[in-house]
């Protein structure tokens, strides 16, 4: 596991508890977790000039960059605002989680030695994990768009190295959801942060959902969660 660079005592205590976790497979590719996203690369921009005048830049978008994810993000926001459930049958990926048996946190506390754990991590706080297959993962965000009225993409950042809900990969793509009711939209109750991963395609990884933090993940000011951060236009 990667060394993070930056200064994160709760998330690198969580990081340490999950790495004896020694083996992550996608259980629905066969894909170890060592298939990580690939690199993150500034599109490349292009200018042709003539002698009459000047075409303006051409932006390449590289699959499984940044900019292409604030692409992907639109139908994200989309799925979010139609309360669409399938879209996450269509991202969301099983993971398979092999444990020592002497974990103290993460998604193998409690189990037992050479067991294989399988599912969708979820993380509350970084205090207590969930690994629902894809049927459990999408009740609970049936439950999220009946209980709660106002639930959307607020912002999209990345995350350099690995995390303990993805504690193998090279980097993290991060749909940062807000989640409030319409009695009082602007008192969010809750921030869902989704955990992407590129490789052939965009996959649904993990979830972290937190109270602790909320408005610094959604004001960006917390230096510790992401590397990068960008706000989604309302």
């Amino acid at each position: 596991m990667k060394a993070k660079r930056k200064s994160n005592i709760f998330y690198a205590l969580a990081v340490f508890l999950l790495i004896s976790a020694c083996v992550w497979t996608n259980s629905n590719s066969g894909i170890k977790s060592t298939l990580v996203p690939l690199p993150s690369a500034t599109p490349t921009i292009e200018t042709m000039a003539t002698s009459e005048q000047t075409v303006s830049p051409t932006v390449t978008v590289v699959a499984g960059s940044f900019a292409d994810f604030h692409l992907f993000a639109a139908e994200i926001a989309t799925a979010l605002q139609d309360r669409n459930i399938s879209f996450f049958d269509e991202h969301a990926t099983s993971s398979v989680w092999n444990c020592l048996g002497d974990e103290t946190a993460g998604v193998c506390k409690d189990i037992s030695s050479d067991a294989a754990a399988e599912g969708i991590p979820v993380a509350y706080d970084w205090a207590r994990y969930e690994l629902p297959g894809i049927e459990g993962y999408k009740a609970m965000w049936q439950t999220t768009f009946a209980n709660r009225s106002v639930v959307k993409l607020a912002a999209i950042a990345n995350q350099l190295g690995d995390n303990p809900l993805m504690p193998m990969a090279g980097q993290s793509f991060l749909a940062i959801v807000s989640v409030a009711d319409d009695n009082n939209p602007s008192s969010i109750q809750e921030v869902r942060v989704l955990f992407f991963e590129y490789y052939d395609a965009w996959h649904l990884a993990g979830e972290l959902v937190t109270v602790e933090r909320a408005e610094a993940w959604l004001n960006d000011t917390c230096d510790m969660c992401y590397d990068t951060w960008a706000a989604w236009p309302e």
